[in-house]
């Protein structure tokens, strides 16, 4: 008996996900790049796009991500970082790389290095984001020094959301509204991109020609107060584990370090095989829910490195082996995701190399 520990990743439901994004976008004539950052926030960036197959292009976060996914797309990839080094510059033009400028100095090294090959640059704006980006005026002096350079081909617009995910904050329309105002000091032809996963399913306005799906493809919800359910989307990673001990505490004696939990009536106690070594959060709020042969249970104490414990009472066929479902089909991960007071991104991407993955 192996320890029964791994995330199911099921590639259909990443395309369908994909699917349901273009969906959205269609009648906008937009292009989507697929974001596969992170390994594909945790679920395995080889097999993504092979899933994501359908995708205009793809984008990543840094270089090494670009460089490491070229190997495996003739598809156009953005490095959302842009580049660090003439180094990084030289490989970007070298392999085809778009490279997003957020800041002078960049614009620096684009103007000092000559490239085997012109590149293409997005052009990025701080419109209230306030984390990388150029402010309007910046961006505008950028535009008319690198647009005669041999060293660029095509320009295009970047910006990013800083509260999509509430699309009732006000915010979101007035950084749409100084977008545009950029946009109309430039030429007419330049594209752009703007809409992350939140900003494709509310905000009509911000779909310009290349959208950027990302949390919305591995099925977790970037909308507050939305289940991917309700948004359409399938959950794409399943964690799994199962039971490896079972045993009963009396009344008075309590279950794991710190004495976190104590029982107030005779309780089955069951010893789940996954802990915040395999990525599992370790402050998760107490009464979690997990799903135990389908049926739903509650971690008891705190989660340990390699192991957690569940209160069995609810499950009168529980035995040693018994399935046990951390987040996935039939769980969803934003409600765990709650509890761990945290976001289903970081559950995803937090999963560890004792996790293994196993494609369906």
């Amino acid at each position: 008996m192996d320890r029964g520990t791994f995330a199911e990743i099921d590639l259909s439901a990443l395309t369908h996900n994909f699917l349901c994004a273009r969906k959205k976008i269609s009648q906008f004539n937009c292009r989507a790049l697929a974001v596969v950052k992170s390994n594909a926030y945790g679920h395995g960036v080889e097999h993504a796009v092979t899933a994501l197959s359908e995708a205009d292009g793809f984008a990543v976060a840094f270089m090494e991500e670009a460089l490491a996914l070229r190997k495996r797309t003739s598809k156009p990839i953005l490095s959302m970082e842009g580049f660090f080094s003439t180094s990084e510059l030289e490989a970007a033009s070298e392999h085809n790389i778009d490279v997003v400028l957020h800041a002078p100095w960049q614009q620096e090294l684009l103007r000092e290095k000559t490239l085997p090959r012109p590149i293409n640059v997005w052009l990025k704006l701080n419109c209230g984001m306030n984390r990388l980006g150029l402010a309007a005026p910046d961006l505008i002096k950028i535009y008319k020094q690198i647009r005669q350079q041999s060293n660029v081909a095509e320009i295009r617009l970047f910006a990013h959301f800083a509260s999509a995910d509430d699309q009732a904050d006000e915010f979101n329309i007035l950084q749409i509204c100084a977008f545009d105002k950029l946009r109309r000091q430039l030429p007419d032809d330049i594209g752009a991109s703007m809409a992350n996963s939140a900003a494709i399913l509310t905000q009509a306005r911000a779909l310009y020609e290349w959208v950027r799906p990302g949390i919305m493809l591995y099925g977790g919800s970037p909308l507050l107060n939305q289940s991917a359910e309700d948004l359409g989307l399938k959950p794409v990673m399943t964690l799994y584990s199962k039971i490896i001990s079972i045993y009963t505490v009396n009344p008075g004696e309590s279950v794991g370090y710190g004495r976190a939990w104590t029982a107030t009536q005779p309780t089955k106690i069951g010893v789940v095989a996954i802990g915040y070594g395999d990525g599992y959060p370790r402050g998760i709020a107490a009464g979690t829910p997990v799903l135990v042969d389908g049926i739903r249970s509650k971690i008891v104490g705190r989660v340990s490195m390699d192991t957690l414990t569940v209160d069995l009472s609810a499950v009168a066929n529980a035995q040693i082996g018994s399935k046990v479902t951390l987040w996935g089909k039939g769980l969803p991960v934003e409600e765990i995701a709650t509890a761990a007071k945290t976001i289903s991104y970081e559950l995803f991407c937090q999963l560890t190399e004792r996790t293994k993955r196993r494609y369906v």
